[in-house]
This record gives C-alpha cells, sequence and structure tokens, in this order.
C-alpha cells in the first residue's frame, strides 16, 4: 500500500532586488502553515507547573528551582548584550550596562535615527 499525500505549499525562490520572495504562500494557507508551527514550537514547551513538584523530594525542587532562576540570569545578561551589541554597531559608542535589582539594562548616550531605534528595542 502506497503513502498517500497532499502537497502543503510549494516554495519557489526568486532573488529581486537582494531579497528573497516566498511564492505560493495565499491567504488561504497561510493560517494552516503558522497553526502548524505553532503546534510543532509547543510540544517543545515543559509546563511550569513541573517545577512545583515535590514528589521527587526537596533536593530536586531546590535544583529546579537554582537551574530555573539561573538560566533566567543568563537570559537577561544575553537580552541587554544583544541590545548592546547593536548600540555600539549603530553608534560606534561603548553602551553601558547596569542592573538595579529589579531589571538589567543596556544604555547609551548617543542618539540613534527611527530605524536604528527600533532595531535596537
Amino acid at each position: 500500500m502506497g503513502f498517500l499525500y497532499h502537497s502543503f505549499i510549494t516554495l519557489g525562490f526568486s532573488k529581486i532586488s537582494s531579497s528573497f520572495l516566498i511564492k505560493g504562500i495565499t491567504s488561504l494557507n497561510a493560517p494552516i502553515l503558522w497553526s502548524n508551527i505553532s503546534v510543532i514550537g509547543r510540544s517543545f514547551l515543559v509546563p511550569i507547573s513541573t517545577l512545583f513538584d515535590m514528589s521527587d523530594g526537596l533536593l530536586s525542587y531546590a535544583i529546579k528551582w537554582g537551574v530555573f532562576i539561573g538560566l533566567m540570569l543568563v537570559y537577561m545578561v544575553l537580552h541587554e548584550l544583544v541590545h548592546g551589541v547593536f548600540m555600539k554597531r549603530f553608534s560606534g559608542v561603548k553602551p553601558n550596562y547596569g542592573y538595579t535589582g529589579m531589571y538589567a539594562y543596556a544604555g547609551s548616550n548617543a542618539y540613534f535615527d527611527k530605524k536604528s531605534y527600533i532595531i535596537i528595542i
């Protein structure tokens, strides 16, 4: 017995003035494409409620929270570094970084045009 399949979308790439166009995505199949991407992405999520489960013991609970908080701090640092990289790229001025106790920030005394500012934020 053979496999049955239906062509969902065909992609044709053509280079027009240094930009690539995807052909074949219409208003009819775009919602289906995005819903499939959404379902695939959600299959890798782990509910945060698993952090509150103490069935494995107090040590496991503490380790989970320690890893969670550590990863959040790593994320905050990397997030602000990305802002700083673009600030440096667009202005040439070294950005300053800080932490107030509530949030981390990247700042600069340089002025940015609208396009650069939108990319930075």
